[in-house]
């Protein structure tokens, strides 16, 4: 099974909603019309959007979304896209290929189609942030990989779709991920929350600044101070000498790499925060998680 995401922006007729035409008609397709005269067959589809499209420059990467859409895609397959209005939904692929030249789909200009069963899912802070990511590349149609994108999207489906339908997705939890379904921020987010409730310090709002390299925020108590840096990836280490002590600025610090990699001499002022712990925190203590964290 694969997860997809798709971007419904064809060259739809003034006042119509190609996207709310797929959510309605429970379909996910994109345009390129090449007959107003009933179906067609993939190969005449093809052959004919060749001889129509391929002047154009941009058809190369519409040729590849309807390849994909036809060779790749499965019944079965989960799909995300999203309205006008913020509205994140998730499908199921449930039936083949087909061309459809009716006169509302020309009107919304999504010809090229599979049946897929859509559920709203919500709006941005519903979503992990690996999937919203997805959502910036320029592309209609790609695939979004990883194991715990698809098991968390099978999940979604499991909890969201019509328990009549009978369908469950089995989920496969053995070696997941959370981290690399959340953003950065959210990650920074979880550190304030941890060290707040564990080491009693207080969060300083106006010290998270995008533009600080060296410490994400800080955070204070009575007579101590706290910095923290944030690293998430699957390479990415941090280094303790970049943390040494200065009499200066006599801080603790605080150090999260979500994949656990740290190196340099260790020293008593800095913390390094393991993953196993951190997603412990989390599990026990999901009602303090922000929505993003607390879904994944």
């Amino acid at each position: 099974m694969n997860v997809w995401r798709l971007t419904i922006k064809p060259d739809a007729e003034q006042g119509t909603d190609p996207r709310q035409f797929c959510i309605q008609k429970n379909i996910l397709g994109f345009g390129g019309p090449v007959s107003t005269n009933g179906p067609v067959t993939w190969a005449e589809y093809e052959q004919k959007a060749n001889e129509k499209y391929c002047i154009n420059k941009e058809w190369g990467g519409w040729r590849a979304a309807a390849n994909a859409i036809y060779h790749e895609m499965k019944i079965g397959d989960l799909c995300w896209t999203r309205d006008t209005n913020g509205n994140y939904y998730m499908g199921r692929v449930e039936g083949p290929w087909e061309y459809c030249a009716s006169e509302d789909h020309l009107s919304a200009d999504i010809v090229s189609v599979r049946p897929c069963r859509w559920i709203e899912i919500g709006t941005v802070d519903a979503v992990p942030g690996k999937i919203l990511n997805s959502f910036r590349a320029p592309r209609t149609l790609q695939a979004i990989y990883g194991d715990t994108v698809q098991n968390f999207s099978k999940l979604m489906y499991n909890m969201k779709s019509d328990l009549s339908t009978n369908f469950k997705y089995e989920l496969e939890y053995d070696n997941l991920d959370i981290f690399s379904l959340i953003f950065p921020e959210d990650c920074e987010d979880l550190v304030a929350i941890y060290l707040q409730e564990f080491h009693g310090y207080r969060l300083l709002p106006s010290t998270c600044k995008t533009d600080t390299s060296h410490t994400e925020f800080v955070l204070r108590k009575r007579g101590k101070k706290a910095q923290v840096q944030v690293k998430q990836g699957e390479t990415d280490t941090l280094n303790r000498d970049n943390y040494l002590y200065h009499s200066k600025d006599p801080s603790e610090w605080f150090l999260f790499s979500t994949c656990g990699k740290y190196e340099g001499k260790k020293e008593d002022h800095i913390h390094c925060l393991e993953p196993s712990d951190m997603k412990k925190f989390i599990f026990s203590n999901t009602e303090m998680m922000s929505s993003r964290v607390k879904i994944s």
